[in-house]
């Protein structure tokens, strides 16, 4: 007996109120079956569809909130390394002139510094001079020069290239206690060979100022928010659900950054372009079909 031939007669053994059942099932619950799946699938389409929308959303409008964030500190990182007394001081030769002359550029210097801090997201805005200067190693205004490998370790090859974002940093205040900040550096040249860098200036905010824009962009009550490196290591993030902010020591990849979105294990991550060639936003947030706690 073939097997058509063997299936031929089960059906026809089959007692009469469980064929009834099986005729019920093959065109009731069995079209029902197909049609449940199909709508649930449809269902799935278009809760993501409106999940990434309401994503990118969010992000383009934290990446134009970063983006202003970034051109505020560049206006004021220019603004500064093109002041002629900045220019002019930091010029001169530290063997030609004396420590009273050095002294009185210093107090002008600080004056014109000073007259900066109108921002109230900046933290400090730091000066780093000729280590021959006098002044240099008096880190408060100025700092030597020959602290930018400690102060921003790996850039120092192209700091001097124009204008750099940093962070986030953990400076030191004395006494184990700790700021953190983000930073832009500027060069400084000089009035007669604008080709020689005689300073560079650096503007450091803080980390709040950065923090309220992940903040902001987070719309779910359990998402995450994250600030990458070009390459997709994240910097610093913020997370809704514990209200936390967690700063990245060991910068492990964590995102694809050739992909504009994912989804994996029910959570939902867009992911913005290139923010001024330094940083990444990426939006986390959980799908309608993730499970509650």
């Amino acid at each position: 007996m073939d097997f058509l031939s063997y299936i031929i007669f089960k059906v026809k053994s089959i007692s009469y109120q469980k064929k009834l059942f099986l005729s019920y099932f093959i065109l009731i619950f069995l079209p029902l079956t197909v049609l449940s799946a199909i709508f649930y699938m449809h269902i799935s389409t278009t809760q993501l569809n409106h999940f990434t929308n309401l994503s990118n959303l969010y992000l383009n409008q934290a990446t134009t909130a970063l983006e202003t964030r970034i051109s505020e500190m560049l206006s004021l990182t220019k603004s500064l390394s093109m002041q002629e007394t900045l220019r002019t001081c930091l010029e001169k030769d530290p063997e030609d002139y004396s420590i009273l002359e050095q002294a009185n550029d210093l107090e002008e210097m600080q004056s014109v510094i000073r007259s900066h801090y109108y921002d109230t997201s900046i933290y400090q805005i730091r000066l780093y001079v000729n280590p021959d200067f006098k002044y240099a190693a008096k880190e408060d205004t100025t700092w030597s020069l020959e602290c930018i490998s400690d102060h921003f370790p790996g850039s120092e090859d192209k700091i001097f290239n124009g204008p750099m974002l940093h962070g986030p940093f953990e400076l030191k205040l004395g006494l184990g206690n700790y700021i953190s900040v983000f930073s832009l550096t500027m060069p400084v040249y000089g009035i007669n060979n604008y080709d020689h860098a005689v300073g560079l200036i650096c503007i450091d905010i803080f980390n709040d100022a950065i923090l309220d824009i992940l903040e902001s962009t987070d719309y779910s009550e359990r998402g995450a928010v994250y600030l990458t490196d070009s390459f997709g290591c994240p910097l610093i993030s913020y997370h809704s659900s514990t209200d936390s902010i967690i700063v990245y020591e060991e910068r492990i990849p964590k995102f694809n950054m050739e992909e504009s979105f994912s989804l994996s294990e029910s959570n939902l991550t867009v992911i913005s372009p290139l923010i001024q060639g330094t940083w990444h936003l990426a939006v986390s947030s959980p799908t309608i079909f993730s499970t509650t706690d």
